[in-house]
């Protein structure tokens, strides 16, 4: 599978992430296992069968993955085998964030289009809105840059360092 396949598969789980987060970071977690693997196999993996460390170290050592990316793959790998093999353990909002933020990102660095990264329903505001209104909206929605429309045409953009 390509990274775009990967990607997509992982952006669906930000909507699911906002009602279910465990569902969302167990599914991720599942994704991330499964590009391990797919990941180590591609580089020439010697095992039909891995654990999630094993194909991190794997991966790390042909620098597909660096050490911060390493580091940051083995602490979600013993969440998975925490979740495994401990009953009642759920997954946080902010866990189930930073593990998406964390595999869409490696997802990205392998060659996504325009497409793939856009945001589809961008937040915009005409010249003629006030300030204060353009920075309650990326507050609001947490966003940093605002396209400015004037007839349906972008214009400018306004950022937060803008403000």
């Amino acid at each position: 599978m390509n990274n775009a396949n990967w990607y997509e598969q992982v952006a669906a789980l930000r909507g699911v992430a906002e009602q279910e987060p465990h569902r969302a970071g167990t599914d991720a977690l599942r994704i991330f296992e499964d590009w391990l693997y797919e990941e180590a196999q591609s580089l020439g993996w010697p095992n039909e069968r891995g654990g999630m460390r094993e194909f991190i170290d794997y991966i790390t050592a042909r620098e597909r993955l660096s050490q911060e990316e390493s580091a940051r793959g083995r602490r979600f790998a013993d969440v998975r085998n925490c979740l495994a093999h401990r009953g009642g353990l759920l997954i946080s909002p902010a866990l189930a964030d930073e593990l998406l933020d964390f595999i869409e990102t490696l997802f990205r660095r392998g060659g996504l289009d325009a497409e793939h990264l856009m945001t589809p329903k961008a937040r915009c505001v005409e010249p003629d809105d006030s300030l204060h209104e353009a920075r309650d909206l990326m507050l609001r929605h947490s966003i940093s840059t605002l396209p400015v429309l004037k007839d349906g045409w972008v214009v400018g953009v306004l950022t937060n360092r803008d403000l």
